[in-house]
C-alpha cells in the first residue's frame, strides 16, 4: 500500500522530498513490523537523509524519523544508537514544544526501554518514574497510560 503511494508521488510535479520520506517512513515501519530489519533501516536512513538535506538535522520534520530510528535501534538491541536519536527527538520536543508537551512522558518511556535493555535497572526505574509522573500531572491518576 505505501509502496504504490511512493509511486504516485513520485509522478507528481513537483515532486516534494518530504513527502517521499514520509512515505519511506512508513515503509520503513511496515518492515520492522513483517521483520525485515535491514529494509527497514534502508527506508528510515533515506528519509532521515532526504529531511536533513532539506530542512537541517534539527529541524521538528525530523522528529517522527528520529523517534522510530530511536524505536527500531532499541528494538534490535543497539541501544547507544537508540538512545542517541531518543536524545535527538527530546531536544526538538523541548525547543518547539516545550516541557509540558505530552510526548515528553513517551520520551522517557523509550529512553527507559534503552535503559532496560541493557541491564541499567535503575536508570530504566528512574525514566519510567519520570513518564509516569508526567502523565498524572498532566492528566491525572486514572488516566489510562498512567493505569
Amino acid at each position: 500500500m505505501y509502496e504504490e503511494s511512493l509511486k504516485i508521488k513520485r509522478l507528481q510535479k513537483p515532486v516534494l522530498e518530504s513527502d517521499i520520506a514520509t512515505s519511506y517512513i512508513k515503509i520503513g515501519y511496515m518492515n520492522v513490523k513483517k521483520g525485515d530489519y535491514s529494509k527497514a533501516l534502508e527506508y528510515y536512513k533515506n528519509a532521515e537523509g532526504i529531511l536533513v538535506k532539506e530542512f537541517g538535522p534539527e529541524h521538528s520534520s525530523l522528529l517522527t524519523v528520529y523517534i522510530e530510528l530511536g524505536n527500531f535501534y532499541g528494538k534490535i538491541g543497539e541501544f547507544d544508537l537508540s538512545l542517541n536519536y531518543h536524545g535527538k527527538s527530546h531536544a526538538i520536543i523541548q525547543r518547539d514544544f516545550g516541557p509540558e508537551h505530552f510526548e515528553n512522558a513517551n520520551h522517557y518511556f523509550n529512553i527507559a526501554g534503552c535503559f532496560l535493555g541493557q541491564g541499567q535497572y535503575l536508570e530504566a526505574l528512574h525514566n519510567y518514574s519520570k513518564g509516569r509522573d508526567f502523565y498524572i500531572r498532566k492528566f491525572g491518576k486514572n488516566h489510562l497510560n498512567v493505569v
